[in-house]
């Protein structure tokens, strides 16, 4: 079975102290990348420490703010659907054409 999902990914790097806003409008999740990374979101009265490698949904249509003690790095991560179905059809073009091309050159040569 062929996977159709592609993984979109975002990547904010954190200087310590420094809040970096997010607003949403899809579902991700985020990743805390090389130091551990506060997380809070409008509307929860409670905050998210994130240690390296651990993940936290975030839904669309809230406001989040990301910070660090130290240097950091944020991930956000989304698993879409294929959005480019041009593109497979160009690649089996392609791979038609070179089929031909390879079948008529063994006509040739024989």
């Amino acid at each position: 079975m062929q996977n159709n999902l592609t993984k979109v990914q975002y990547f904010y790097g954190l200087r310590p102290g420094e809040v970096i806003t997010l607003d949403l409008h899809h579902e991700h999740t985020l990743v805390a990348r090389g130091a551990s990374v506060w997380v809070t979101r409008a509307g929860d009265p409670r905050d998210y420490w994130l240690a390296p490698g651990q993940r936290l949904a975030v839904e669309p249509g809230r406001r989040y703010w990301v910070s660090s003690e130290e240097a950091a790095e944020a991930e956000l991560e989304r698993e879409v659907a294929h959005r480019f179905p041009l593109l497979r059809v160009l690649r089996k073009w392609l791979a038609g054409r070179r089929a031909a091309r390879e079948a008529n050159s063994c006509t040739a040569a024989a």
